[in-house]
């Protein structure tokens, strides 16, 4: 896989892989045409599709031709641009997508393609699939039922054995997750932070891409500070500095800090915001609202940061606030609609899932903020209008 976002790549960086030898690999993979649109080129198409989504993820790169050995057999080895036959791209798209989504079970989400043009006239197209976290994924078009994954000499069917594991990794993964996440809080509700922060009641925000935990792959950080590395939730003013875990950023000094984000090297990202807890009429109030705003914003701020980085979805979004019992929601204009104290001390929510990075993070965060209002004993979340649309910009 080209490591970057597939919206950034450019033919530059197909030159790059061509002059370098670069061959094809579990996540690279090179055709000299386009698939056949017939029975044989939609099952090896199908084929390719599910063995990248149920290994580890990868590039198809149509319109490269490869190196021959002695016996005219190919290598792998990218030697020229070679000439694909003139498409419609949106019309191609669309047949794709639909033979994918017809021809492969579960579905696989967040599948892209790519056309880019070099300065000769010709075109080469990327197709990335993303390692998938509903996997294993088996093709049935044509009355098949095959499972395949991928090994650097290309594709093979999974055995039984290899079909079983495939089942007990994807639930793995998920467990993996989840307990990265309880560590994570457990360290953060016992103040073991990267920096010290001011106050104990906080919001915090873990954004993890699936593929942090299923490829060993750490980010480059010798010039992340360059690239736009992720900010605290309330973005200004902030320090940085490197650390154990990778990056940091906070506002405060390192003595004390009111917020950070943690850009772990494995690009998994944890921000924590101190919580300004007010008096209103006698009790502890939250304008939650507020944060809610901050959340949205970093949000966006981190998913395009991994999408830059050639992240892959699904990403998993966590949000918890701690340290909050005996506290109420407030917000403007219902200030004498106070449901009720949240009695619960800590708040950790369930994750949520992006499946496609053009969905809008307030969107994808909607449910873990209804959850976050309940608690103080109103029925959902009053940030959004009647058509569902977040209306405090």
């Amino acid at each position: 896989m080209i490591p970057k976002s597939i919206d950034d790549i450019n033919i530059s960086d197909i030159q790059v892989l061509i002059e370098n030898e670069v061959s094809e690999r579990r996540t690279l993979d090179y055709k000299q045409q386009l698939p056949k649109d017939d029975k044989d080129g939609t099952k090896t198409f199908l084929a390719d599709i599910c063995a990248f989504a149920n290994t580890i993820g990868g590039d198809l790169i149509y319109g490269i031709k490869e190196k021959r050995d002695e016996q005219g057999k190919t290598t792998g080895i990218p030697e020229e641009i070679y000439q694909l036959e003139d498409i419609n791209f949106d019309e191609f798209l669309k047949k794709y997508e639909d033979k994918i989504q017809a021809g492969i079970e579960p579905r696989i989400q967040g599948i892209r393609f790519r056309q880019i043009h070099s300065s000769d006239n010709k075109y080469i197209l990327i197709i990335r699939v993303p390692q998938s976290w509903a996997a294993p994924h088996r093709v049935i078009f044509s009355k098949m039922a095959h499972f395949y994954g991928r090994k650097n000499a290309g594709n093979y069917p999974l055995d039984v054995n290899e079909i079983r594991s495939a089942f007990l990794s994807s639930e793995a993964v998920t467990v993996r997750i989840e307990k990265f996440i309880e560590d994570r809080l457990d360290k953060i509700i016992g103040e073991n932070t990267p920096v010290k922060l001011k106050g104990s009641s906080s919001v915090i925000l873990h954004v993890a891409p699936l593929s942090s935990f299923t490829i060993s792959n750490y980010l480059d950080l010798e010039n992340i500070q360059e690239e736009n590395p992720p900010a605290p939730m309330e973005n200004h003013g902030s320090d940085s500095r490197y650390n154990f875990y990778g990056f940091l950023k906070f506002i405060g000094s390192q003595d004390e800090a009111y917020a950070y984000a943690q850009l772990f090297r494995n690009g998994i990202i944890e921000s924590v915001n101190n919580i300004f807890i007010s008096d209103h009429i006698g009790k502890n109030g939250i304008e939650f609202s507020h944060y809610e705003k901050q959340i949205i914003s970093a949000l966006n701020q981190y998913i395009k940061f991994h999408k830059s980085k050639g992240f892959t979805i699904p990403i998993f979004v966590f949000l918890s606030i701690i340290n909050v019992s005996n506290c109420k929601i407030v917000t403007d204009g219902m200030f004498s609609a106070f449901r009720k104290e949240i009695s619960e001390n800590n708040l950790l929510l369930p994750g949520v899932t992006i499946r496609d990075f053009n969905e809008k993070p307030e969107d994808v965060l909607r449910p873990l903020f209804d959850s976050i209002w309940q608690a103080g004993g109103y029925r959902k979340c009053f940030s959004y209008d009647e058509n569902g649309n977040y209306k405090y910009r």
